[in-house]
Protein backbone atom coordinates (compact mmCIF):
# COMPACT_ATOMS: atom_id res chain seq x y z
CA UNK A 1 0.00 0.00 0.00
CA UNK A 2 1.55 3.46 -1.07
CA UNK A 3 1.65 6.22 1.36
CA UNK A 4 1.33 9.65 1.19
CA UNK A 5 3.42 11.90 3.14
CA UNK A 6 2.85 16.04 3.15
CA UNK A 7 5.98 17.78 4.22
CA UNK A 8 6.75 21.18 5.77
CA UNK A 9 10.28 22.24 4.99
CA UNK A 10 12.74 24.70 4.77
CA UNK A 11 12.75 25.74 0.88
CA UNK A 12 16.20 25.83 -0.13
CA UNK A 13 18.47 24.21 -2.39
CA UNK A 14 19.61 20.25 -1.58
CA UNK A 15 16.50 19.66 1.00
CA UNK A 16 14.28 17.40 -1.20
CA UNK A 17 17.59 15.64 -2.33
CA UNK A 18 18.46 15.17 1.36
CA UNK A 19 15.15 13.70 1.80
CA UNK A 20 15.05 11.89 -1.12
CA UNK A 21 18.50 10.21 0.17
CA UNK A 22 16.93 9.64 3.53
CA UNK A 23 13.87 7.57 2.04
CA UNK A 24 16.24 5.66 0.08
CA UNK A 25 18.69 4.79 2.65
CA UNK A 26 15.81 3.40 4.60
CA UNK A 27 14.37 1.21 1.29
CA UNK A 28 11.20 3.57 0.44
CA UNK A 29 10.67 4.29 -3.11
CA UNK A 30 9.59 7.74 -4.35
CA UNK A 31 6.24 7.04 -6.40
CA UNK A 32 5.40 11.03 -6.80
CA UNK A 33 6.25 14.56 -5.40
CA UNK A 34 3.82 17.76 -5.90
CA UNK A 35 4.73 21.16 -4.92
CA UNK A 36 2.01 22.19 -3.09
CA UNK A 37 3.09 25.70 -1.64
CA UNK A 38 5.98 28.00 -1.46
CA UNK A 39 5.75 30.84 1.27
CA UNK A 40 7.15 33.90 1.13
CA UNK A 41 9.08 32.83 4.69
CA UNK A 42 11.15 30.39 3.22
CA UNK A 43 9.20 27.13 3.94
CA UNK A 44 7.73 25.21 1.10
CA UNK A 45 4.99 22.43 1.66
CA UNK A 46 5.40 19.09 -0.54
CA UNK A 47 3.36 16.15 -1.12
CA UNK A 48 5.29 12.37 -1.54
CA UNK A 49 3.77 9.32 -2.14
CA UNK A 50 6.20 6.99 -1.29
CA UNK A 51 5.78 2.54 -1.17
CA UNK A 52 7.14 0.49 1.42
CA UNK A 53 9.42 -2.59 1.61
CA UNK A 54 7.43 -5.35 2.19
CA UNK A 55 6.72 -5.09 5.87
CA UNK A 56 7.59 -1.76 6.57
CA UNK A 57 5.35 0.21 8.70
CA UNK A 58 4.71 3.93 8.12
CA UNK A 59 6.71 5.31 10.70
CA UNK A 60 9.73 4.15 8.15
CA UNK A 61 9.29 7.06 5.89
CA UNK A 62 8.35 9.54 8.67
CA UNK A 63 11.58 8.53 10.37
CA UNK A 64 13.53 8.83 7.50
CA UNK A 65 11.96 12.49 6.54
CA UNK A 66 12.34 13.78 9.98
CA UNK A 67 15.52 12.72 10.12
CA UNK A 68 16.51 15.79 7.41
CA UNK A 69 17.04 19.08 9.48
CA UNK A 70 13.99 21.76 9.16
CA UNK A 71 11.62 19.23 7.76
CA UNK A 72 8.39 17.71 9.78
CA UNK A 73 5.63 15.49 8.42
CA UNK A 74 1.68 17.70 8.56
CA UNK A 75 0.41 13.56 8.47
CA UNK A 76 0.63 10.39 6.57
CA UNK A 77 -2.23 8.42 5.59
CA UNK A 78 -2.77 5.40 3.02
CA UNK A 79 -2.68 6.18 -0.63
CA UNK A 80 -4.81 4.09 -3.80
CA UNK A 81 -2.04 2.91 -5.80
CA UNK A 82 -1.97 4.64 -9.22
CA UNK A 83 -3.56 7.65 -7.89
CA UNK A 84 -2.15 10.66 -9.68
CA UNK A 85 -0.83 14.03 -7.54
CA UNK A 86 -1.83 17.33 -9.31
CA UNK A 87 -5.06 16.17 -11.34
CA UNK A 88 -6.14 19.61 -12.09
CA UNK A 89 -5.78 19.40 -15.83
CA UNK A 90 -7.28 15.87 -15.61
CA UNK A 91 -10.48 17.32 -13.70
CA UNK A 92 -10.74 20.71 -16.20
CA UNK A 93 -10.55 17.77 -19.00
CA UNK A 94 -13.54 15.87 -17.38
CA UNK A 95 -15.68 18.70 -16.92
CA UNK A 96 -15.19 19.93 -20.52
CA UNK A 97 -16.42 16.83 -21.94
CA UNK A 98 -19.77 16.98 -19.41
CA UNK A 99 -19.80 20.29 -19.18
CA UNK A 100 -23.79 20.26 -17.77
CA UNK A 101 -22.43 18.59 -14.69
CA UNK A 102 -19.05 20.12 -14.34
CA UNK A 103 -19.81 20.90 -10.53
CA UNK A 104 -20.52 17.45 -9.73
CA UNK A 105 -17.66 16.05 -11.99
CA UNK A 106 -15.86 18.33 -9.55
CA UNK A 107 -17.45 17.38 -6.25
CA UNK A 108 -16.34 13.51 -7.39
CA UNK A 109 -12.64 14.42 -7.80
CA UNK A 110 -12.38 16.71 -4.67
CA UNK A 111 -11.47 13.94 -2.25
CA UNK A 112 -8.73 12.98 -4.65
CA UNK A 113 -7.62 16.53 -6.00
CA UNK A 114 -7.54 17.61 -2.37
CA UNK A 115 -6.51 15.11 -0.71
CA UNK A 116 -9.93 16.38 1.10
CA UNK A 117 -12.89 13.69 2.34
CA UNK A 118 -15.44 14.89 0.72
CA UNK A 119 -17.34 17.34 -1.48
CA UNK A 120 -21.18 18.18 -1.69
CA UNK A 121 -22.90 20.52 -4.33
CA UNK A 122 -25.55 22.71 -2.20
CA UNK A 123 -28.64 25.04 -3.19
CA UNK A 124 -29.90 27.11 -0.53
CA UNK A 125 -32.34 29.10 -2.42
CA UNK A 126 -35.41 27.75 -0.42
CA UNK A 127 -34.28 29.06 2.83
CA UNK A 128 -32.50 25.24 3.81
CA UNK A 129 -29.46 23.77 1.94
CA UNK A 130 -30.81 21.01 -0.16
CA UNK A 131 -27.78 18.45 -1.60
CA UNK A 132 -27.64 18.58 -4.93
CA UNK A 133 -24.93 16.39 -5.12
CA UNK A 134 -22.31 14.54 -2.92
CA UNK A 135 -19.29 12.78 -3.10
CA UNK A 136 -18.48 9.09 -2.11
CA UNK A 137 -17.66 9.84 1.49
CA UNK A 138 -19.87 12.85 2.19
CA UNK A 139 -21.73 13.18 5.23
CA UNK A 140 -25.71 12.35 5.16
CA UNK A 141 -26.72 15.57 6.88
CA UNK A 142 -29.33 17.80 5.07
CA UNK A 143 -31.77 20.88 5.40
CA UNK A 144 -29.20 22.74 7.36
CA UNK A 145 -28.64 26.88 7.31
CA UNK A 146 -26.54 28.54 5.11
CA UNK A 147 -25.80 32.19 6.51
CA UNK A 148 -22.56 32.09 5.01
CA UNK A 149 -23.92 32.59 1.71
CA UNK A 150 -23.78 34.09 -0.84
CA UNK A 151 -20.11 34.26 -1.45
CA UNK A 152 -18.18 36.36 -3.24
CA UNK A 153 -15.02 33.99 -3.53
CA UNK A 154 -13.78 30.70 -1.84
CA UNK A 155 -13.13 30.95 1.90
CA UNK A 156 -12.79 28.76 4.53
CA UNK A 157 -16.17 28.62 6.58
CA UNK A 158 -16.08 28.28 10.79
CA UNK A 159 -18.48 25.16 11.95
CA UNK A 160 -20.76 27.12 13.78
CA UNK A 161 -23.20 24.77 16.00
CA UNK A 162 -25.76 27.20 14.77
CA UNK A 163 -25.74 26.22 11.45
CA UNK A 164 -23.96 23.14 11.16
CA UNK A 165 -25.12 19.84 12.00
CA UNK A 166 -24.52 17.69 14.86
CA UNK A 167 -20.96 16.00 14.18
CA UNK A 168 -19.22 18.63 12.00
CA UNK A 169 -17.61 20.21 15.16
CA UNK A 170 -13.96 18.50 14.36
CA UNK A 171 -14.12 19.45 10.21
CA UNK A 172 -12.39 22.08 8.69
CA UNK A 173 -14.64 23.72 6.23
CA UNK A 174 -14.24 25.51 2.75
CA UNK A 175 -16.93 26.84 0.43
CA UNK A 176 -17.13 28.39 -2.96
CA UNK A 177 -19.79 30.08 -5.14
CA UNK A 178 -20.99 28.01 -7.92
CA UNK A 179 -23.82 29.46 -10.40
CA UNK A 180 -26.90 30.85 -9.12
CA UNK A 181 -26.56 33.58 -5.82
CA UNK A 182 -27.30 31.34 -3.09
CA UNK A 183 -25.63 27.87 -4.45
CA UNK A 184 -21.74 26.37 -3.25
CA UNK A 185 -19.62 23.54 -3.56
CA UNK A 186 -18.72 22.40 0.51
CA UNK A 187 -15.75 20.41 1.11
CA UNK A 188 -14.61 19.37 4.52
CA UNK A 189 -11.80 17.50 5.77
CA UNK A 190 -10.64 16.23 9.35
CA UNK A 191 -8.72 19.29 11.34
CA UNK A 192 -5.09 17.69 10.33
CA UNK A 193 -3.99 18.77 8.73
CA UNK A 194 -4.91 22.62 7.81
CA UNK A 195 -6.70 23.58 4.09
CA UNK A 196 -3.86 26.12 2.91
CA UNK A 197 -4.47 29.39 1.13
CA UNK A 198 -3.17 27.66 -1.98
CA UNK A 199 -5.85 24.83 -1.71
CA UNK A 200 -8.60 27.59 -1.13
CA UNK A 201 -7.35 29.50 -4.31
CA UNK A 202 -7.30 26.12 -6.62
CA UNK A 203 -11.13 25.41 -5.39
CA UNK A 204 -11.86 28.95 -6.17
CA UNK A 205 -10.41 28.65 -9.60
CA UNK A 206 -11.57 25.33 -10.51
CA UNK A 207 -15.23 26.24 -9.53
CA UNK A 208 -15.50 29.20 -11.20
CA UNK A 209 -14.53 27.33 -14.26
CA UNK A 210 -17.20 24.54 -13.31
CA UNK A 211 -20.23 27.26 -13.31
CA UNK A 212 -18.46 29.06 -16.67
CA UNK A 213 -19.36 25.73 -17.94
CA UNK A 214 -22.25 24.65 -16.60
CA UNK A 215 -24.12 28.22 -17.22
CA UNK A 216 -22.73 27.82 -20.89
CA UNK A 217 -23.86 24.81 -21.44
CA UNK A 218 -27.60 25.57 -20.41
CA UNK A 219 -27.53 28.26 -22.74
CA UNK A 220 -27.40 25.80 -25.61
CA UNK A 221 -29.59 25.74 -28.36
CA UNK A 222 -31.36 22.48 -28.87
CA UNK A 223 -32.32 20.67 -31.60
CA UNK A 224 -36.16 21.34 -31.13
CA UNK A 225 -38.37 21.38 -28.33
CA UNK A 226 -38.36 17.41 -28.31
CA UNK A 227 -34.90 17.05 -28.27
CA UNK A 228 -33.96 14.87 -25.54
CA UNK A 229 -31.00 16.66 -23.34
CA UNK A 230 -30.45 14.72 -20.15
CA UNK A 231 -31.74 11.63 -18.08
CA UNK A 232 -33.91 13.19 -15.39
CA UNK A 233 -35.09 9.88 -13.51
CA UNK A 234 -36.15 6.29 -14.11
CA UNK A 235 -38.99 4.37 -11.84
CA UNK A 236 -38.50 0.91 -10.60
CA UNK A 237 -41.03 -1.13 -9.21
CA UNK A 238 -39.94 -2.91 -5.79
CA UNK A 239 -41.13 -5.25 -3.48
CA UNK A 240 -40.46 -2.98 -0.35
CA UNK A 241 -40.11 0.59 -1.25
CA UNK A 242 -38.49 1.85 2.30
CA UNK A 243 -35.81 -1.10 2.19
CA UNK A 244 -34.75 -0.01 -1.43
CA UNK A 245 -34.24 3.66 -0.74
CA UNK A 246 -32.26 2.58 2.69
CA UNK A 247 -30.24 0.59 -0.45
CA UNK A 248 -29.33 3.04 -2.36
CA UNK A 249 -28.66 5.92 0.50
CA UNK A 250 -26.55 3.22 2.29
CA UNK A 251 -24.32 1.78 -0.06
CA UNK A 252 -24.61 4.52 -3.24
CA UNK A 253 -24.83 7.22 -1.25
CA UNK A 254 -28.01 8.81 -2.72
CA UNK A 255 -30.43 11.26 -1.38
CA UNK A 256 -33.63 10.15 0.46
CA UNK A 257 -36.47 12.33 -1.33
CA UNK A 258 -40.53 12.43 -0.71
CA UNK A 259 -42.48 13.89 -2.51
CA UNK A 260 -45.94 14.06 -4.21
CA UNK A 261 -48.60 12.40 -2.26
CA UNK A 262 -45.95 10.59 -0.04
CA UNK A 263 -43.94 8.98 -2.71
CA UNK A 264 -40.55 7.85 -2.16
CA UNK A 265 -37.17 8.27 -4.73
CA UNK A 266 -33.62 8.17 -4.22
CA UNK A 267 -31.86 11.35 -5.41
CA UNK A 268 -28.52 10.64 -7.37
CA UNK A 269 -26.50 13.60 -8.68
CA UNK A 270 -28.75 15.76 -10.75
CA UNK A 271 -31.49 12.74 -11.47
CA UNK A 272 -33.13 10.22 -9.03
CA UNK A 273 -34.94 7.00 -9.15
CA UNK A 274 -38.26 6.68 -8.36
CA UNK A 275 -40.12 3.73 -6.49
CA UNK A 276 -43.10 1.89 -6.77
CA UNK A 277 -44.73 -0.91 -4.48
CA UNK A 278 -45.35 -3.65 -6.89
CA UNK A 279 -48.86 -4.56 -5.21
CA UNK A 280 -49.86 -0.84 -5.22
CA UNK A 281 -51.61 0.70 -8.11
CA UNK A 282 -49.62 3.44 -9.72
CA UNK A 283 -50.40 6.82 -11.16
CA UNK A 284 -51.06 6.65 -14.87
CA UNK A 285 -49.30 5.77 -16.76
CA UNK A 286 -46.92 3.47 -16.17
CA UNK A 287 -44.73 0.45 -17.15
CA UNK A 288 -46.69 -2.09 -18.88
CA UNK A 289 -44.56 -4.76 -17.24
CA UNK A 290 -44.10 -3.77 -13.81
CA UNK A 291 -41.97 -6.92 -12.34
CA UNK A 292 -39.11 -6.57 -9.50
CA UNK A 293 -35.82 -7.09 -9.99
CA UNK A 294 -36.64 -6.66 -13.96
CA UNK A 295 -34.51 -3.14 -13.95
CA UNK A 296 -30.92 -2.67 -15.32
CA UNK A 297 -28.99 0.51 -15.04
CA UNK A 298 -25.84 2.09 -14.46
CA UNK A 299 -24.77 5.02 -12.00
CA UNK A 300 -21.14 7.13 -12.26
CA UNK A 301 -19.18 6.61 -9.13
CA UNK A 302 -15.90 8.57 -8.30
CA UNK A 303 -13.92 5.66 -7.71
CA UNK A 304 -11.04 4.23 -7.84
CA UNK A 305 -12.43 1.26 -8.60
CA UNK A 306 -10.67 -0.75 -5.89
CA UNK A 307 -12.09 2.09 -3.17
CA UNK A 308 -15.69 0.96 -4.66
CA UNK A 309 -14.68 -2.46 -4.09
CA UNK A 310 -13.76 -1.93 -0.94
CA UNK A 311 -16.29 0.58 -0.14
CA UNK A 312 -18.95 -2.13 -1.97
CA UNK A 313 -17.37 -5.17 1.16
CA UNK A 314 -17.99 -3.17 4.41
CA UNK A 315 -21.47 -2.88 3.13
CA UNK A 316 -21.94 -6.21 2.56
CA UNK A 317 -22.90 -6.11 -0.98
CA UNK A 318 -21.61 -8.94 -3.15
CA UNK A 319 -20.25 -8.03 -6.87
CA UNK A 320 -21.84 -10.11 -9.33
CA UNK A 321 -19.18 -9.18 -12.08
CA UNK A 322 -15.91 -7.08 -12.63
CA UNK A 323 -13.87 -5.24 -12.67
CA UNK A 324 -14.62 -5.02 -16.50
CA UNK A 325 -14.34 -2.86 -19.08
CA UNK A 326 -17.34 -1.02 -20.40
CA UNK A 327 -17.92 2.04 -22.52
CA UNK A 328 -20.26 4.80 -21.15
CA UNK A 329 -22.14 8.14 -22.04
CA UNK A 330 -18.88 10.06 -22.04
CA UNK A 331 -16.50 7.31 -22.98
CA UNK A 332 -14.25 3.94 -21.83
CA UNK A 333 -15.43 3.57 -18.21
CA UNK A 334 -14.34 0.34 -15.64
CA UNK A 335 -17.32 -1.25 -13.94
CA UNK A 336 -18.46 -3.96 -10.70
CA UNK A 337 -22.15 -5.34 -11.01
CA UNK A 338 -24.13 -5.51 -7.64
CA UNK A 339 -27.82 -6.39 -6.82
CA UNK A 340 -30.36 -4.09 -5.20
CA UNK A 341 -32.75 -6.06 -2.67
CA UNK A 342 -34.78 -6.72 -5.71
CA UNK A 343 -32.19 -8.03 -7.93
CA UNK A 344 -31.97 -5.15 -10.00
CA UNK A 345 -29.04 -5.27 -11.81
CA UNK A 346 -26.73 -2.36 -10.76
CA UNK A 347 -23.34 -1.70 -12.94
CA UNK A 348 -21.52 0.98 -10.57
CA UNK A 349 -18.96 2.81 -13.59
CA UNK A 350 -16.03 4.26 -12.80
CA UNK A 351 -13.99 6.75 -15.59
CA UNK A 352 -11.18 6.96 -13.01
CA UNK A 353 -9.99 3.62 -13.06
Amino acid sequence: MPYLLRLQLTDRPGTLGAIAGALGRAGVDILALDVVEHNRGGTAVDDVVVDLPDGGMPDTAVSACTSVPGVTVAFVTPYPAGAPLGRDLEIVELMAEQPSDAEQVLASAIPDLFRLAWGIVLDASEGKARVEYRSVGSPQDDGFVTPWLPLASARRIEVDPGWAPTGWSDLLVVAAPLSGRDRALLVGRHQTPPILDSEVARLGYLTTLATTLRTTSAGAVSDGPACAVALDHIVLTVGDVERSVAWYCDVLGAQSVTFGNGRRAARLGTSKINFHWVDDPAPAPVARRRVPGSGDLCVVVPGPTAEVQAHLERHGVPIEAGPVRRTGARGPMTSVYVRDPDGNLVELGCYNP
